[in-house]
């Protein structure tokens, strides 16, 4: 299989991580991740097949993988090739005028996010030849919508969003509505207008994240330590909490597959 990454435009950095790209380059059924809920959004453009979800069935040429709560069991196929648009968490909103909580579980693809400018883009991935000629168009696209449908208010939460995403450990919500000079109640019900989930769900969704990318990153099946390290009260704590996102325990899921293929990656320099 074979990955490749590329940076965003400048002007796109502070809301998007990254491209990436996989393509198998041999005509045989490869293994595809088992995807785990996350905190930010993912867009697809397949210029191959496009997979399916178990469950779910076949998904179109492009589509968003993105739940809080859900995860997503893709399913091997012999043809792949797709390029994505990694999100930072809570920064698709300044792409598009659609509440991110309708966007949850819904594999939307850019036809309905953007109807038909949404619909060309997706077929001038899929004929694009290079890599380097699906990030330009991608660039040049996601400008013209940052343009559009920019909303200042969710860089004003930037901070509370990373606060909670990168030291969910010690962050306490009360003191963050504090910070924010408003009530917890108000709190709540904002970061639930820009994030898409309630601020105890992403806290706690943003520390599992943090566990299991640690653990296949580094190929490594002792969950324990690094669990206990990130939080969670003993081990079955983090096995009841594993269970409710993944549907799976931690011992089923820590299997070599899921180490070799996954979508995890180390920071994007």
């Amino acid at each position: 299989m074979k990955v490749r990454f590329a940076k965003p435009d400048q002007l796109l950095s502070p809301y998007i991580e990254r491209y990436w790209s996989w393509e198998n380059e041999e005509n045989k059924s490869c293994y595809l991740p088992h995807v785990p809920p996350g905190a930010g959004i993912d867009l697809y453009f397949h210029y191959k097949r496009p997979f399916a979800i178990r469950d779910t069935g076949i998904l179109a040429s492009s589509h968003l993988l993105y739940s809080g709560n859900k995860s997503s069991s893709i399913l091997p196929t012999d043809e792949v090739g797709f390029i994505v648009v990694r999100f930072r968490c809570s920064m698709f909103g300044n792409f598009t005028p659609i509440p991110t909580h309708e966007l949850e579980n819904a594999f939307v693809d850019a036809g309905t996010i953007w109807k038909t400018v949404g619909k060309q883009l997706e077929e001038e991935i899929g004929i694009a030849e290079t890599i380097e000629e699906r990030v330009k168009l991608l660039d040049e696209f996601l400008l013209q919508q940052l343009s559009q449908y920019h909303r200042p208010v969710l860089n004003y939460w930037k901070g509370i969003i990373y606060t909670l995403y990168y030291h969910h450990d010690e962050a306490r919500l009360d003191q963050l509505a504090q910070q924010m000079k408003i009530t917890p109640r108000h709190f709540r019900r904002v970061f639930y207008e820009v994030s898409g989930m309630t601020p105890k769900h992403f806290q706690q969704l943003s520390r599992f994240r943090a566990v299991l990318k640690h653990l296949l990153i580094n190929n490594d099946s002792n969950y324990l330590p690094i669990a206990l390290e990130m939080g969670y009260f003993d081990q079955m704590h983090f096995i009841k909490e594993f269970k409710n996102f993944m549907n799976i325990t931690p011992s089923v899921f820590l299997a070599p597959n899921n180490f070799q293929s996954h979508f995890y990656y180390k920071s994007f320099k």
